[in-house]
């Protein structure tokens, strides 16, 4: 199964506690959060930092806790106690909006509102944008960066616009989505065929972002397991699916029909749901999620080009 990587975080409401610093903080860090599923987590291209936020706890609490990882000598795992924060949440939307250097985070609580984190300043935000509400359920959303918004797929299609407005604007698009809605499902953003795609119990589906249509893609091949989670690998131009194995599908040039292969991975995790899923150039990381009984504090990853996960945070909490 899937693996996640090393991230450097910061301290308490104001400070930045690292590396060189005196205190309690090991450099790297041994700071790891608790044991928990359902947690959000995005990437900041340009530093290769991750952050990751909310999630629900070994006890079945929401927490509101916010970590950042980064890798290099004095990386590791760090928490971000920051004013504002939103509230405790589990299945949210954590996207990276890259011209605006922030992470927007939507749904997953019990309340709805949109907020940003500055990831340069550390620093939350509330956004109000116009044009309707968002309610607090768990959300299948991803950034459309060239298009400037964010594109909800959850229940209907929404699009969460900030070309005009820098708090965006909500727009409801009159589109059927695949039914009956099957869940659990996931989605991934194609960049280069405008699309994002959704598996779910009933096989794969596309949802063009330049015509706003719901289309069924045609599969083949090795498909994934029910409940196996959706990313897109940028790198090599393919969607991958983590589930109890990872899986890459190749794709037609128009994104009608997919090939799905069972990657021949050695040393995988135990296979869970309710992982962070992160895929940064050629590494995917997958960090906790549960499993039976068992709730996940280990971080995992694998290198897509050998194919060979490694564990650089074993698990605490269970065997």
């Amino acid at each position: 199964m899937p693996s996640v990587n090393r991230f450097a975080f910061v301290l308490a409401a104001a400070s930045v506690v690292g590396c060189g610093q005196t205190g309690p903080i090991d450099c790297p860090s041994k700071l790891r959060p608790s044991p928990r599923s359902g947690a959000a987590a995005a990437l900041v291209p340009a530093t290769g930092e991750i952050f990751m936020i909310g999630g629900t706890t070994a006890n079945g609490a929401l927490t509101d806790e916010l970590w950042r990882w980064s890798s290099g000598a004095c990386g590791g795992w760090l928490p971000l106690a920051l004013t504002d924060a939103p509230l405790p949440r589990t299945g949210a939307a954590a996207l990276f909006d890259p011209s605006r250097h922030r992470l927007i985070v939507l749904g997953g609580g019990s309340t709805g509102g949109v907020q940003a984190l500055d990831t340069d300043r550390l620093q939350w935000s509330q956004l109000q944008p116009s044009g309707g509400g968002f309610t607090g359920r768990p959300t299948l959303a991803v950034y459309d960066g060239a298009r400037d918004q964010v594109v909800d797929v959850t229940v209907g299609v929404a699009q969460l616009s900030f070309a005009n407005i820098p708090a965006g604007e909500w727009h409801f698009l009159d589109v059927m989505p695949p039914l009956p809605d099957r869940p659990p499902a996931s989605i991934a953003l194609d960049p280069t065929r405008s699309a994002i795609f959704e598996l779910d119990s009933a096989g794969l589906h596309a949802f063009s972002l330049l015509v706003d249509s719901w289309r069924d893609v045609a599969v083949t091949g090795d498909l994934p397991a029910a409940g196996a989670t959706l990313l897109w690998d940028d790198t090599r131009r393919r969607l991958l699916a983590v589930g109890d194995g990872l899986w890459a599908a190749s794709l037609d040039g128009n994104g009608t029909s997919a090939t799905w292969t069972l990657l021949p991975t050695t040393g995988a995790p135990v296979a869970r749901a309710g992982a962070a899923l992160v895929v940064t150039g050629d590494t995917l990381w997958l960090w906790g999620g549960r499993a039976g009984g068992c709730v996940y504090d280990d971080l995992w990853q694998v290198d897509l080009n050998t194919e060979v996960w490694t564990n650089p945070q074993p698990a605490t909490s269970c065997p």
